[in-house]
């Protein structure tokens, strides 16, 4: 089930047409929990969905570079097919139109 999950996910990844034709693939990041990366300790962040970019505001080692990388790392993980990134989270998207819960603990993770 998870392989042949992961395998459309890179489908629709792959078909660079709708990255940048006019029908280009639209990812909207809806919420993100993350426990134990790096000082990422149980954060949970609702994105706008609607909003075109979000600001990250927040004092020097509050963990604003540590939010991006374990997004680039959960991503990157899936496209090639390196198993779960080595914390804990919930990471929900819409992704051409369909909302997905991408989630992961330990060694164990799965897209429903």
């Amino acid at each position: 089930f998870l392989s042949s999950t992961f395998d459309r996910v890179r489908e629709w990844l792959a078909d660079r047409d709708r990255w940048f034709g006019e029908g280009r693939l639209i990812v909207r990041l809806l919420s993100l929990q993350i426990d134990g990366f790096y000082n990422l300790k149980k954060l949970s962040i609702d994105f706008d969905a609607d909003a075109m970019t979000t600001v990250l505001l927040g004092p020097n080692g509050s963990g604003k570079s540590y939010l991006l990388e374990a997004i680039a790392l959960i991503f990157r993980n899936i496209d090639l097919d390196a198993g779960p990134p080595p914390f804990t989270f919930e990471l929900k998207y819409r992704i051409d139109g369909r909302e997905v819960i991408l989630a992961g603990q330990g060694n164990e993770w799965g897209l429903y």
